[in-house]
């Protein structure tokens, strides 16, 4: 059995969360709750900046991954939701209300990738710094479970011939 990995959240301003897994999980899917500290807005194309801010977080901590992440050929080993929550379509920008939460997903789908949150985690920032809309994280939780490819096949040998997956995604015609 692998003890699960530990994450000291004393000296953080975010409340306590439960996010512990093993050192083999290869899949872990978080959901950060993100309150707008100023009433602001950002482009349509927002997540790009999601995106970018990700992969700078990515650089800080490890150089040679945000490069294999931001410049590699093969498929990416993570994924990244669009804000959920109060949009405010206006124009070509979409606005954010200070005093509503929005839910930001990130999922881990290599071990390189949930090794590198463990250290993250361990010296989380406290906002998300998209354009001139810092959005303070108030909590994060485990939105899919940890674990490994070995153990989505083996679960899936339960149903003979048939491996079932479900995508989710929230399209939002701004």
């Amino acid at each position: 059995m692998v003890q699960p990995t530990r994450r000291d959240r004393s000296t953080q301003k975010i409340p306590e969360t439960n996010l512990l897994w093993s050192d083999n999980t290869e899949l872990v899917g978080l959901q950060f709750e993100l309150e707008p500290i100023a009433p602001s807005s950002l482009p349509l194309q927002y997540t790009v900046g999601l995106h970018a801010w990700f992969l700078d977080q990515v650089r800080q901590i490890d150089r040679e991954l945000s490069a294999y992440l931001h410049d590699g050929e093969s498929e990416k080993a993570f994924t990244l939701s669009s804000l959920d929550g109060a949009l405010i379509s206006q124009g070509r920008q979409v606005q954010l209300q200070v005093g509503h939460i929005y839910r930001w997903n990130i999922t881990a789908l290599a071990q390189p990738v949930v090794q590198w949150l463990v250290q993250w985690l361990d010296n989380l920032p406290e906002t998300v710094e998209l354009r001139q809309a810092p959005l303070k994280i108030r909590s994060i939780a485990i939105a899919q479970p940890p674990t490994t490819y070995a153990e989505l096949y083996q679960a899936a040998q339960f149903k003979p011939g048939t491996v079932t997956l479900s995508f989710i995604t929230a399209s939002k015609n701004l």
